[in-house]
């Protein structure tokens, strides 16, 4: 008989991971019934099963605490309204007198070093130049107006 200890070592190695796994039950020459090695082969794929359900329970688990983190973070008005001034001034986050005297917790600190910097330079940057075309366009239709009712 397969000992218990090896289902259990099973279930950890499922458990930690993410791709499919060959199992072979070896035997020293001295089989067993058929009825018992399907009997082990389903405590095998029971153990399997089970550290597969315990991967996926952690890893609901490590998400769901970083939603939570995430979200105390990115909640606080204060953060939110460096957060914009960084997004209009992307050269803010390399400006370390600025970060010190924003008043941001470390953990939000932190968060604002993790931004990837290109995509934030390059999404200011759209949104500088959306907001330059709002402009203009604001402007040529007052301008319009003014024009026809002089």
């Amino acid at each position: 008989d397969v000992p218990d200890p090896v289902y259990e070592l099973l279930r950890f190695v499922a458990s930690r991971t993410d791709h499919a796994l060959t199992v072979v039950l070896e035997r020293d020459g001295s089989y067993p019934t058929m009825s018992d090695l399907l009997e082990q082969l389903d405590k095998a794929r029971a153990a399997m099963e089970l550290g597969r359900a315990e991967a996926s329970a952690e890893a609901a688990e490590s998400a769901a605490q970083f939603a939570r983190q995430a979200a105390e973070i990115l909640s606080n008005p204060q953060f939110e309204q460096i957060l914009t001034r960084i997004y209009l001034d992307p050269d803010l986050l390399d400006s370390s007198s600025f970060l010190q005297q924003s008043g941001l917790s470390g953990r939000q600190l932190n968060a604002l070093q993790s931004i990837d910097k290109k995509g934030l330079r390059l999404a200011a940057n759209s949104f500088a130049h959306k907001r330059a075309g709002k402009k203009s366009a604001r402007k040529s239709f007052w301008e319009t107006i003014r024009s026809r009712f002089p």
